[in-house]
């Protein structure tokens, strides 16, 4: 494994979320999303 696959392998996880999805998960940590 190296650091390139790990990126890539991060990058195709990300793609099974919608930007809607990756929002609410992060303003229900509290964080905001402005």
């Amino acid at each position: 494994r190296t650091v390139p696959d790990l990126w890539q392998a991060i990058a195709g996880a990300l793609d099974a979320f919608a930007p809607g999805e990756c929002q609410n998960y992060f303003a229900a940590a509290g964080y905001d999303c402005d």
